[in-house]
């Protein structure tokens, strides 16, 4: 079931609205959140762990549209479906790039299929960096490196709340 949020953003002179919804989803119980601008119904998915199907019925019922597929890190949980996501919204896919690079090495590729038997993440479309800022429609959320669980682990950064992944 998911939990419903809503988090008050003050934006330059005018405050806008930010819905949060936190779903536990796929075979790990992943926490995965949709945020999403009250103004223009853009939103982001940070760490997809359900199927796409199901997620699209929750984008649905609340209008919201996805702009950006974004990734914690490079662990098999969080990527479990984002290709499917990837494919079945069309949006871009973010991993920080360290992640990418780590993921990139064809014996990391072989031993993360071997280990999990799921395939390591797709290369991303966009390789996030340290203090980046990603906008979705009215809102943002900014890219916090926090090595250390993975090599390009991040945390974002949404007004006051800080998604951190596992």
């Amino acid at each position: 079931m998911p939990v419903n949020d809503h988090i008050t953003e003050s934006g330059k002179g005018t405050a806008s609205q930010t819905d949060q919804i936190r779903l536990m989803s796929g075979p790990y119980n992943l926490n995965t959140y949709i945020l999403t601008c009250g103004q223009t119904g853009a939103s982001v998915i940070i760490d997809p762990g359900g199927t796409a199907a199901d997620l699209a019925a929750v984008l649905k019922t609340h209008g919201q549209k996805p702009a950006y597929l974004l990734l914690t890190h490079g662990h098999a949980d969080q990527f479990f479906s984002a290709s499917e996501f990837k494919e079945f919204f069309d949006i871009p896919y973010c991993l920080h790039r360290a992640d990418d690079d780590f993921f990139s090495d064809p014996r990391v590729r072989e031993d993360t299929f071997n280990a999990v038997k799921l395939p390591p993440p797709h290369p991303a479309d966009i390789r996030l960096e340290d203090q980046e800022t990603l906008r979705f429609g009215n809102a943002s959320v900014k890219v916090i490196h926090t090595p250390g669980h993975t090599p390009g682990s991040v945390c974002f950064l949404r007004d006051s709340h800080l998604y951190t992944g596992d």
